[in-house]
């Protein structure tokens, strides 16, 4: 369900290709005609952002979720200055690396209220 309520926001953006009059009289707009009239905007359209509703619900589920890295994090914390392991860098870079969770911080970090539910709990 989860994986629905995210698919529903299309997090990529676009570029808008503009067609520029021939013979202005501007001859900054003139030189875009002698390349062929048209260019890339440099400009991209605004990312869809979530609502408060979908924010907040992101925001309490990403700060659960950063809370049980937390304590994963502090046990292997001590278990590699007490057994000389490596398992701190595994566990931050699974943390890292799924693909929900990134999703539900972009969507908690839309509005103010995602981030600041994301930081209560």
């Amino acid at each position: 369900m989860a994986n629905q309520l995210l698919d529903q926001f299309d997090l990529t953006t676009r570029k808008e290709e503009v067609t520029v009059p021939k013979n202005t009289g501007n001859s900054l707009l003139d030189q875009f005609n002698n390349s062929g009239g048209n260019y890339t905007s440099t400009t991209e359209e605004p990312e869809k952002k979530a609502g408060y509703i979908v924010s907040a619900g992101a925001g309490i589920l990403s700060g659960a979720e950063k809370a049980v890295e937390g304590v994963l994090t502090t046990g292997t914390i001590l278990a590699d200055l007490g057994l000389g392991t490596d398992l701190t860098q595994k566990v931050e870079n699974w943390f890292d690396n799924q693909a929900v969770f990134n999703k539900l911080e972009d969507l908690a970090d839309d509005t103010w209220l995602g981030k600041t539910t994301e930081i209560l709990t």
